[in-house]
């Protein structure tokens, strides 16, 4: 058999055996749910809470049911970005700490296959977790709202698939020069971090910076792609395949 396949099925037990493909799903499923019910059911909320004039009238206008669609975008972006790379700090560098991986690379397994079958096999995971999230929000957003474009939604969830590969390849790259899971979270962040704040101060020459992709999934849903769309996407890729490839370097070299 293919050593990918059966890293990748490795990768699998392991997930299912630490719980993370029951975590992270519901995790992803009530950060993404909570938008439309909380837009929807705010003036009962605030009811609720109290603490408002006597006689006032509550008026807020509904929202677009795409623009809640991009809400919880919004909220992936935040939260949902620290979920991946909390899932997936400790992919390598737990088998680095406990000797696992030089027992894996002495036998007929590749460096490349071994990135490749974590990326993989941690991809299918985010990957189903995230749909199944954004699929239940959009249900619950036609229910309360109306119906969003289900084309445009599907392109939405790939421009943002593209996003979560660039944070896994990244926080896999981290883990090969880190041994340390906090230090690997933490210098993932902190470089997505400042790919955020840079992109935001000077948008005019950060049209290329894998941050983009998470607006353009939003504005996809409203409106036609933007130019720099393009432009992100392949960049991204390029970045993605230089992220793996320095890693699946650094363990030629035997640092592990």
């Amino acid at each position: 058999m293919n050593p990918v396949l059966v890293l990748v099925r490795k990768e699998f037990t392991e997930s299912l055996r630490n719980g993370k493909w029951i975590w992270l799903p519901v995790a992803l499923i009530i950060l993404g749910i909570s938008q439309p019910l909380s837009l929807y059911y705010m003036p009962q909320l605030l009811e609720v809470a109290g603490g408002l004039p006597d006689g006032a009238v509550i008026n807020i206008p509904t929202p677009d049911a795409a623009e809640v669609l991009m809400g919880t975008l919004s909220q992936f972006g935040m939260l949902g970005t620290l979920l991946f790379v909390l899932a997936s700090m400790n992919i390598i560098s737990a088998e680095r700490n406990n000797g696992s991986l030089t027992f894996i690379m002495v036998r007929p397994v590749t460096e490349f296959e071994y990135i490749l079958s974590k990326w993989l096999g941690a991809l299918a995971i985010f990957g189903v977790s995230f749909f199944l999230s954004y699929l239940l929000t959009w249900y619950y957003t036609a229910e309360l709202f109306s119906m969003v474009d289900i084309t445009k939604v599907l392109m939405s969830f790939l421009i943002y698939m593209l996003w979560i590969c660039f944070v896994l390849a990244l926080t896999l790259f981290c883990g090969v020069l880190l041994k340390n899971g906090g230090g690997i979270a933490g210098l993932s962040i902190s470089i997505l971090a400042v790919l955020a704040l840079t992109s935001s101060l000077m948008p005019a020459f950060m049209k290329w910076s894998p941050t983009n992709l998470q607006t353009e999934a939003g504005q996809i849903l409203i409106s036609d792609p933007t130019s720099s769309l393009w432009t992100a996407v392949i960049s991204t890729a390029v970045f993605i395949i230089l992220l793996l490839g320095v890693a699946v370097w650094r363990l030629k070299r035997g640092l592990y």
